[in-house]
């Protein structure tokens, strides 16, 4: 072989071998995405979830997660806010039924604090003891009612209720604009050309409340269901709701406001991946926010379990599941196994629902939430139908670390 020829053979070879190697570094590249545990919302013992490695910006935008908008620009919006401590074991994840129960013929509990100036306020464990809130369903006060009252420790409460409207005194998110303080709450409503809307409400002092304009509207196929927001680090208002509420394409979806609250965009159709599951009873309800010490957000839902409505006696539902977010809301990965379910219980419990959960100063957390109960005293409504010997009661539970 002449002295051209073996030039050329070598060129050849170097040419495959080249090739070779690039192949195998996209392979990896594949491998590397279709990884599910590489996902950036599965990176729940990093110690930072600022990351923007090439490969978590690729991996991002090839993901399952139903971005509305460039996926790129969600690795940017974590940027350094969302540093969180390393943990190395997970609380609040396994809850063990308190004794007795804290309010009879109750339902929706809401946990609030008071400020120095006596104004409720979102809880905050800064502020001495529990406000809780609750839907009071006995007599004359059934379906229209709520309630009040304070407890020291959350599990001891006191007799006397505490003044409590709803529509007046439910606190907003404080957002500082322009260095003045401003508080915002937001309600969905039925517009008067039968439109399912989201209005907000604004006030200076956290007490007196103007109408707003209309920020969302929602075009889904029926109306909107249970819903909570939250501001997170990022300046970004998280709003999380049923959508299709009732029917079998009833799924949480989730929207966001960049511009304090002026205005909402649909952010994620699907967060919580449960789109199609509303047939099979298997669709995440009464969604609740809770806000953890190491900066991550984790919320509570509950899952009826069965598409039948709950029958005392026959058939229980209800069961509390809990997903986790690294990123202050955009994106959510469902935790292993079940917070709490009727099994929980000493005594028979026919569904569980509306939960929410506080994390404590030693870091234990509690739950409040709505059981149906035997009791031979009561009688139980549902969809019209009575039930006599069931009641509805707030329970707590407590899940110690």
């Amino acid at each position: 072989m002449d002295s051209d020829n073996k030039i050329n053979l070598i060129l050849l070879m170097l040419v495959a071998s080249v090739a070779i190697i690039v192949m195998l570094l996209s392979q990896n590249d594949l491998d590397y995405v279709n990884d599910s545990s590489n996902f950036v919302g599965n990176a729940a013992k990093d110690t930072t979830f600022g990351q923007t490695d090439d490969k978590l910006v690729k991996k991002k935008a090839m993901s399952d997660y139903n971005m509305l908008e460039d996926p790129s620009r969600l690795t940017e919006r974590r940027g350094e806010s969302f540093t969180v401590e390393t943990f190395d074991e997970d609380c609040g994840l396994k809850f063990e039924v308190e004794d007795g129960y804290r309010f009879d013929q109750a339902a929706q509990a809401h946990v609030l604090s008071k400020n120095a100036e006596g104004q409720f306020r979102f809880f905050d464990v800064s502020f001495p003891g529990v406000y809780l809130t609750y839907k009071d369903t006995s007599g004359d006060k059934a379906n229209s009612g709520y309630n009040c009252a304070f407890s020291l420790d959350g599990l001891h409460f006191e007799e006397e209720l505490i003044e409590y409207d709803k529509k007046e005194d439910l606190p907003g998110i404080e957002i500082t604009i322009n260095g003045e303080k401003t508080y915002k709450r937001f309600q969905f409503e039925t517009s008067l050309d039968d439109k399912i809307i989201l209005r907000d409400y604004t006030s200076t002092n956290g007490e007196d409340y103007i109408k707003g304009d209309i920020v969302y509207e929602y075009d889904g196929l029926g109306s909107v269901g249970y819903y909570d927001y939250f501001l997170n680090e990022d300046g970004v208002i998280v709003l999380l709701f049923i959508g299709d509420i009732v029917l079998d394409s009833e799924h949480m979806l989730l929207a966001t406001s960049e511009d304090n609250g002026l205005s909402f965009q649909t952010f994620d159709e699907d967060p919580l991946k449960d789109l199609g599951s509303a047939s099979s009873g298997l669709n995440f309800r009464d969604p609740r926010f809770t806000f953890l010490s190491d900066g991550r957000v984790r919320l509570f839902t509950m899952v009826t379990g069965d598409p039948s409505p709950k029958l005392p006696g026959e058939r229980a539902t209800g069961r509390i599941y809990s997903h986790i977010s690294v990123d202050g809301g955009y994106t959510w990965e469902l935790e292993e196994g079940i917070r709490l379910s009727a099994a929980d219980f000493g005594y028979n419990v026919w569904s569980l629902n509306d939960p929410h959960i506080i994390e404590l100063p030693n870091g234990d957390f509690r739950m409040y939430v709505t059981a149906l109960v035997e009791d031979s005293t009561t009688t139980y409504v549902s969809n019209g139908i009575e039930f006599e010997g069931y009641d509805e009661k707030l329970i707590s539970a407590i899940s110690t670390c």
